[in-house]
């Protein structure tokens, strides 16, 4: 009765499995998809609000800016690659010792575990 069972959950968690791999495959699918659309609307939002703290500090300090635009995480770093895949920003590594936890954390890390505190415009 209870190898029964065991193999009853075993299937079941073969199936939850699959599904969670399905779900992320579609989820990285989607972040691909939105990340190559960038919305004309955020990429506006994005330079007036770079635009206004470029005038106070220069380069513009990522968290700075997250701050200012009060996006979702994912939101931001969309924005953020995209406008890097097409050459209009430069990220600036920066000291980081100089940033306090909740700045660092609102900083830019890449995928590769670069963290960028400032970033400037190129065109």
């Amino acid at each position: 009765m209870l190898e029964k069972r065991i193999e009853q959950l075993e299937r079941r968690v073969e199936k939850l499995e699959i599904e969670l791999l399905t779900l992320k495959t579609n989820n990285s699918t989607q972040n691909f998809n939105n990340n190559s659309l960038l919305n004309k609307e955020d990429h506006i939002l994005f330079k007036e609000h770079f635009d206004k703290l470029d005038k106070k500090i220069y380069p513009v300090k990522i968290c700075e800016l997250r701050k200012s635009l009060k996006w979702e995480e994912n939101r931001f770093n969309n924005v953020i690659e995209k406008l890097l895949s097409e050459n209009q920003i430069k990220l600036i590594k920066d000291n980081i010792a100089t940033l306090n936890i909740r700045d660092l954390g609102d900083s830019y890390i890449d995928n590769d575990g670069n963290t960028y505190v400032s970033l400037s415009w190129i065109n």
